[in-house]
Formats: C-alpha cells, sequence, structure tokens
C-alpha cells in the first residue's frame, strides 16, 4: 500500500522540451498509476510550451478521461485538429460520468486549423469546400460536447489577448 499524502499532486514540465513520444509516455504512466492506485488523480499536469503535437494528445486524453488529472495545460503545444478531436472525446465522456469532480482543461495558443483525411493515392487534391465542411464538423463538434459537459467544469473565461500581443498577432 502507498501512502497519498507521498503522492505528486501537481506537476509543472512546461518549457522543458518535451516531444511527443515523451508526453505519451508520461501519459501512460499516470494511466499506469491510475490503474495501480484507483484514487490516484494529479490536481495539475502543466505541459505548456512542449513539442507534443497529435500522436500524443490520445494518450494525454485518456489519462485525462479517466480522472487521472484534474487539470491539464497544453497551451501553445502544437496540438492540431486531430488531437483536439482526442480531448473532445475525453470532455464527452467526462460529461457522462456520474462524478461531482470539477476538471480544467486549457487548449490555448494551439492552431487546430483542419483535420486532414487520409488520401489513397491518385485521388487527387483535397478541395476547399470538403476541408472547409470537416473544420465546420469538427468545431460543431466540440462546441456541443463542451456546451453539454459545462455543468462539470468550473467555467472560467480567460483572454488570449496578451498572448497574441506577445506573438505579434
Amino acid at each position: 500500500a502507498s501512502n497519498p499524502s507521498c503522492l505528486t499532486r501537481r506537476l509543472d514540465l512546461s518549457n522543458n522540451h518535451i516531444s511527443d513520444a515523451g508526453a505519451k509516455l508520461l501519459a501512460k504512466s499516470i494511466l499506469d498509476a491510475k490503474l495501480l492506485l484507483p484514487d490516484f488523480a494529479l490536481d495539475e499536469l502543466i505541459l505548456d510550451n512542449n513539442d507534443i503535437g497529435d500522436e500524443s494528445s490520445e494518450t494525454i486524453a485518456a489519462a485525462f478521461s479517466c480522472g487521472a488529472i484534474k487539470s491539464l495545460s497544453l497551451r501553445s503545444c502544437a496540438v492540431k485538429a486531430a488531437g483536439c478531436s482526442f480531448f473532445g472525446h475525453a470532455v464527452h465522456s467526462l460529461s457522462t460520468q456520474q462524478s461531482c469532480s470539477t476538471y480544467c482543461l486549457d487548449l490555448s495558443g494551439n492552431h487546430f486549423g483542419t483535420q486532414q483525411k487520409k488520401m489513397k493515392k491518385g485521388l487527387g487534391s483535397v478541395s476547399a469546400s470538403l476541408i472547409r465542411d470537416t473544420a465546420t464538423s469538427n468545431l460543431k463538434f466540440i462546441g456541443k460536447t463542451l456546451s453539454g459537459a459545462a455543468k462539470s467544469f468550473a467555467t472560467t473565461v480567460d483572454s488570449d489577448d496578451d498572448e497574441d500581443a506577445m506573438l505579434g498577432g
């Protein structure tokens, strides 16, 4: 048996040059800890300004959706549309659970863009309308998921104006 008071509750690994592969291994370790200790949960995991991207987003989202991470910050981590989709599913999963816990997810500073469909050879280029339709569908799904989950989450409104000004946007 472990002593719960000895467990890490807040882990700030921002600006540590963590790669997609490293973030995936970290998330897997958090999932393993949750399996070993069902009551385990990091109160806060901060991975801001690392080059995480979409590949590890699925594993990080899985750790978030099972309650292993209560507050997750992935500001400016190169998460794109595919990664955002995993977090949309995680938020939806949390919203359907009968838990009174509060969760926080910060994906600001990421440029989601559009999710590109994998094409078979010889099909030519993807039309602009297909890209626009895909982006619209993803945003509608995320919007519906977030509005349905708002009851389960603490709501705060943060402005990215300061961040945009610093980045010259």
